[in-house]
C-alpha cells in the first residue's frame, strides 16, 4: 500500500511542468557534465547506460523483488558526477547500502567518461570490492535525440568481473524517453545483457522523471530484469522486478 501511495504521488508530480536544469529538459544534457559542474546521484542519471548490467546501475532507492519466499530487499545507492574540463566527466557510486531484510554495503564504483561529440562517449568502469569481486567495465555510452525533444539512450558495454571463475558480459541498454513537456518525460526500457557469454537477459520497464527546479530532477522506474533470458524455468519471468526511486541534485 504504501509503495501505491508513493508511486501515485510521484506520478502526479511527473504531470508538473517547471523550470528544469541546463537547456530547460531533463533530455537535453550532454553526454557529460559541463565544467565545474557537480552533480548528486541518489538516482540513476539515465535509464540506458547508468542503470543496466551487472555495473554502472544501483543509484537510488530500490525495492527489489527476487522471486523467493524471503523479504524483497531494499537498497539505497548515492553517488556523484563532477564535470572536468570540456568534454570529460568522473563520477563515482560512493554509498551502495543495503538496508532490509540485512544491512550491508555493496560494491563501490568509479568511472571517468569523455564526449566524442554531442552524442557519443567512451567510458571506463572500475568496480572496488567491497563487497564481491574487482571488475572493470569499457563502454561506449550514446544519446540520439528524435522527434520534438524526444531521445534513445543506448551504448554497449563489455564487463569483467574477477571472480573465482572469471566471467565476461556484453551489455547492450536502450531506453526511449519521449518528452510530455518542457521539464518531464515517460519512457520505456529494454536491453540485452550476455552473462559470461552464454545467457542472454531481455528486461522490461518503464520510467518517468521531471525537473522540479533548475537544479533537482525527480525520477522514478520500475522494471523486470528478467522478462525474458535462456536460463532454466520459464522464459518470461515477472516475479523478479525492482522498483527504483530517485534524485539528482546539481550544482
Amino acid at each position: 500500500m504504501r509503495l501505491l501511495v508513493l508511486l501515485a504521488t510521484l506520478t502526479t508530480m511527473c504531470a508538473t511542468t517547471t523550470l528544469a536544469f541546463a537547456q530547460g529538459n531533463p533530455l537535453g544534457r550532454p553526454q557529460t557534465l559541463p565544467r565545474r559542474v557537480f552533480r548528486i546521484d541518489a538516482a540513476p542519471s539515465d535509464f540506458g547506460f547508468m542503470d543496466h548490467g551487472e555495473l554502472n546501475s544501483g543509484r537510488g532507492f530500490r525495492v527489489r523483488e527476487s522471486g523467493g519466499n524471503g523479504d524483497a530487499v531494499v537498497e539505497l545507492g548515492m553517488g556523484f558526477g563532477y564535470g572536468i574540463g570540456r568534454a570529460f566527466e568522473f563520477g563515482a557510486l560512493v554509498l551502495p547500502l543495503r538496508l532490509s531484510p540485512d544491512s550491508d554495503i555493496g560494491d563501490m564504483e568509479a568511472y571517468g567518461r569523455y564526449a566524442l561529440g554531442r552524442g557519443i562517449a567512451l567510458q571506463g568502469t572500475l568496480q572496488l570490492p567491497t563487497e564481491t569481486d574487482l571488475g572493470l567495465g569499457f563502454g561506449v555510452p550514446m544519446r540520439f535525440g528524435f522527434g520534438r525533444g524526444d531521445q534513445i539512450q543506448t551504448g554497449v558495454e563489455l564487463e569483467v568481473i574477477f571472480a573465482d571463475d572469471a566471467r565476461v558480459n556484453l551489455d547492450v541498454p536502450l531506453a526511449f524517453q519521449f518528452a510530455v513537456s518542457r521539464s518531464a518525460y515517460v519512457g520505456v526500457r529494454t536491453g540485452l545483457l550476455f552473462a559470461d557469454m552464454e545467457e542472454m537477459m531481455i528486461n522490461l520497464g518503464a520510467q518517468a522523471g521531471v525537473g522540479i527546479s533548475r537544479a533537482v530532477d525527480l525520477s522514478m522506474g520500475f522494471n523486470w530484469p528478467l522478462f525474458l533470458w535462456t536460463g532454466p524455468g520459464d522464459s518470461v519471468n515477472l516475479d523478479v522486478w525492482e522498483l527504483i526511486v530517485g534524485l539528482t541534485v546539481f550544482a
